[in-house]
């Protein structure tokens, strides 16, 4: 069995109340991504870790996987599904540099977003199923008291963006965080690249090339994903509680939902001219990439709304041909 494997069946088995709190909906019709049970066991993992690992000794992966599973868990777990052709769009969509972090308009302070299956992988361990984004104030008290969990404050903000791979024998972890002291800017991504990552033995490993970009793109595409939603929130469509049913060992029905998607109907723009079907003309297609701006608004223009500039699949005829 796979590290993640073990993971699933030791927290169903040992920490029911834990694991009901990181995984409260089963989803319906939801086969196009991963299990929202990888971001689940991710972070419940941590968090058993840290019951038994004094705080000072986790990998700070474990230490950022625990506080961003704290305010998941403070939001009910909010859980979306990406649309592939809009997680294309958007992975060509520049954010803005400037923005200060703090003041990105979340749909929660914790929350995962599920992708596409193959839509995002690390070069080497596999696919990555989810991305859990968390902002983390300072001086909270970030705790699991149902599981004896250690309270926490941290001394300064901090966002942070974490994954694994799940597929990988030994379920990597990664995590890319900002903190507001000393990179308070979308900007400062590609500053950070120390750090390591946890396997799920509980060791930690220094990155190398491929992991630390794996580390900014996990952040890079949860950052433009949580700008989108605030640009286009017509864009999501709400799952629906579609009925409860008790399960084998559970005090508790579970609940059966259908899945919050972001851009199931969504396509790409294309512009440009494209011959008919079947003309013998052949198209260059190349990306004019999107952007984001923040647009002034209200009253003496001090307010800032979130625009959306999609990317655009531009076509040029080849008079060549």
């Amino acid at each position: 069995m796979t590290a993640y494997q073990l993971g699933l069946e030791a927290l169903g088995r040992t920490q029911p109340a834990l694991w009901r709190s990181l995984y409260p909906r089963a989803y319906r019709a939801a086969g196009e991504w991963h299990s929202p049970k990888v971001p689940a066991v991710m972070l419940g993992s941590a968090v058993s870790m840290a019951c038994m690992t004094p705080w000072d000794l986790l990998p700070p992966s474990m230490r950022q996987l625990y506080l961003a599973a704290a305010r998941c868990v403070e939001h009910a777990m909010p859980t979306y599904f990406v649309g592939r052709a809009l997680l294309d769009a958007v992975a060509r969509t520049t954010p803005p540099d400037d923005l200060a972090w703090a003041d990105l308009p979340l749909p929660h302070e914790g929350l995962s977003l599920m992708l596409p299956r193959g839509a995002l992988r690390h070069p080497r361990e596999g696919d990555i199923g989810a991305i859990v984004l968390a902002r983390v104030p300072a001086l909270t008290p970030i705790t699991f008291p149902a599981v004896g969990a250690p309270t926490r404050r941290l001394s300064d903000d901090i966002l942070v963006a974490a994954a694994c791979t799940h597929e990988s024998a030994t379920c990597p972890a990664y995590d890319c965080t900002l903190s507001a002291a000393t990179h308070p800017r979308l900007g400062d991504l590609a500053e950070v690249t120390a750090g390591t990552h946890t396997r799920a033995t509980g060791a930690a490993e220094p990155m190398v090339v491929d992991d630390t970009q794996t580390a900014q793109s996990l952040l890079s595409l949860a950052i433009r994903l949580a700008l989108l939603m605030s640009a286009r929130p017509e864009l999501i469509e709400p799952g629906v509680m579609t009925g409860a049913q008790r399960k084998a060992r559970t005090t508790e029905p579970v609940e059966y939902w259908t899945p919050t998607v972001v851009g199931r109907t969504y396509r790409v723009r294309v512009e440009g001219d494209l011959p008919p079907i079947g003309s013998h003309a052949s198209p260059r297609l190349h990306w004019r990439r999107g952007h984001y701006a923040a647009q002034a608004h209200g009253p003496g223009w001090t307010l800032r709304k979130i625009i959306w500039r999609e990317p655009v699949m531009v076509g040029e005829k080849d008079i060549n041909v």
